[in-house]
């Protein structure tokens, strides 16, 4: 909900958002067994019709914030993103992406 704020995102539409995002639980069943419900904390549910434009809200800043990471080199395609380099050592470059 961060990140919708610091879009502007106010109001009607940042309460619709939240009410959509916050309080969702889960459980999983395998056969006749059934697990504990748990509550959702991140994410946006998948299949839903609001949930590729939220993506799109969590994600704007990440091309920007790659860009920034000297020799990595990145493409962004609906909710794919490739990471790639040339240089360095993965693990220098883990501790930079993270």
């Amino acid at each position: 909900m961060a990140k919708a704020r610091a879009l502007g995102i106010r109001g009607k539409m940042y309460n619709f958002i939240a009410g959509f995002l916050e309080g969702r639980s889960y459980h999983m069943e395998i056969g006749e067994n059934t697990s504990a419900v748990r509550i959702h904390f991140v994410g946006v549910p998948q299949g839903s019709v609001n949930s590729p434009s939220l993506f799109n809200v969590a994600m704007y800043q990440l091309p920007r914030r790659l860009a920034e990471v000297q020799g990595l080199k990145h493409a962004v395609c609906a909710e794919d993103v490739t990471v790639w380099t040339h240089q360095g050592s993965i693990e220098s470059l883990t501790a930079l992406v993270e």
